[in-house]
């Protein structure tokens, strides 16, 4: 009997050690699947000559952030990123001193996209400010995925069927074949 429960007990252990593997790769591949609907905002700061600016602050401030704001200073190149941002709606702001603040407002984040904002600041007074609004939409250059967001808005007010294929539908980028 001493022989059956040594023999057991080992191999007890190797089965929860092999069904522990199996819930952490599978609860990975769900966080990596989730990382992917995440955006990014990265660019170059840089002045009127076309210098990269180290030093400066970088300020991202949403509703769609937990913490309301995240502060980056710029790296020696001038570059900055913020990445894992949820989908929303950004204000992005840069400063340092003896040039005028530079705020990019309504920079619109969806799904996987990636957004650069290459910002040219300007030498002025402390107190000066550029804000930049209306400005062409930013391009995902970056990234060649399709995605897109169907709020639930837009479910209740476009008449369809009932199955999943009517939503696929109205998705960009999917074909329906028939056999």
């Amino acid at each position: 009997m001493k022989i059956f429960r040594r023999i057991g007990a080992p191999s007890l252990r190797a089965c929860g050690l092999g069904l522990m593997s199996a819930v952490v790769a599978l609860g990975g591949s769900h966080v990596w699947a989730q990382a992917g609907a995440l955006g990014t905002i990265h660019g170059t700061v840089s002045d009127e000559s076309a210098a990269a600016l180290p030093g400066v602050t970088v300020t991202v401030t949403s509703t769609a952030l937990q913490v309301g704001k995240l502060v980056q200073v710029t790296q020696p190149d001038g570059t900055y990123r913020f990445g894992d941002l949820p989908v929303g709606t950004y204000k992005i702001s840069f400063e340092l001193q003896g040039f005028k603040t530079f705020i990019r407002d309504g920079v619109r984040l969806p799904v996987g996209f990636v957004a650069r904002i290459d910002p040219t600041m300007a030498v002025g007074g402390i107190e000066e400010s550029v804000t930049v609004s209306g400005e062409s939409p930013v391009v995902d250059q970056t990234t060649t995925t399709t995605s897109v967001n169907i709020s639930q808005d837009t479910l209740e007010a476009v008449p369809s069927g009932r199955g999943f294929q009517h939503l696929f539908a109205m998705t960009p980028g999917v074909t329906r074949v028939l056999k």
